[in-house]
């Protein structure tokens, strides 16, 4: 597929809303097609957000959650997905860990998702967060 489907649903969610801390943030999706194993997810995050040496990735689908290949690389994640098939319309969850909150209470929008096949090399989904996540506890 040359253009991408939009995803069927798109959450964020993180263990702290502390300015500055270290935290980890959860990534929900399900997509209109099924996502076969070995596929490639993108996750560009907010340029406020900051990935550290240290950030790692596991994947949650149905009650199975596994470490899975990831690099980082200009606010984006590439993470390998796991050698199994997540049905179309199905959530699973990607989580990131040691990622830096940022230092201001500004409202953070801006992150992106898009799936892809396992060579790179077409699109399944593409999609943004629908809802936004503000920091609420000072450093």
């Amino acid at each position: 597929m040359t253009t991408p489907s939009n995803l069927l649903s798109y959450t964020v969610q993180r263990t702290s809303s502390k300015n500055a801390e270290l935290t980890s943030y959860t990534i929900t999706i399900s997509q209109i097609v099924s996502l076969p194993p070995n596929s490639i997810v993108y996750v560009t995050l907010p340029t406020d957000i900051l990935a550290q040496s240290s950030s790692t990735c596991s994947m949650t689908y149905l009650t199975t959650t596994t470490s899975v290949a990831c690099g980082f690389s200009n606010n984006t994640f590439k993470v390998i997905t796991f050698s199994e098939t997540v049905p179309a319309g199905i959530q699973f969850s990607l989580t990131f860990t040691n990622i830096r909150n940022p230092y201001s209470f500004a409202p953070l929008n801006g992150f992106q998702a898009t799936t892809k096949t396992s060579n790179d090399a077409f699109f399944y989904s593409r999609g943004s967060n629908t809802n936004f996540l503000s920091n609420t506890i000072p450093t």
